[in-house]
């Protein structure tokens, strides 16, 4: 699993420089970890721009989610398949 933040997507000069994928196979399954970082506006920007240029690069056939995605960002992607898995938190509060 690789973060997909500001960080990882190489922001540098307002540029993508998508240095985090370097080395994934495209067309494969990636693992993501959303989980705490939809709540706020800032994190969820820079999560989205790292989701996009992960999705644009690596074209995977299947993403892996820890938490959840919403819809509209998976539906720009149609060729993937996108497993959501429950966080710990959701669950312990099902119980």
């Amino acid at each position: 699993m690789f973060s997909i933040s500001r960080y990882a997507t190489g922001h540098t000069d307002n540029k993508s420089e998508k240095i985090a994928f370097l080395g994934i196979e495209k067309h494969s399954i990636v693992s993501i970890g959303s989980y705490g970082q939809l709540k706020n506006k800032v994190n969820r920007y820079y999560f989205k721009e790292g989701f996009d240029a992960m999705m644009e690069t690596l074209e995977p056939e299947v993403v892996l989610v820890y938490s959840k995605l919403p819809e509209e960002w998976k539906a720009e992607y149609p060729n993937t398949k996108f497993v959501e898995y429950q966080d710990w938190a959701s669950r312990m509060r099902e119980d």
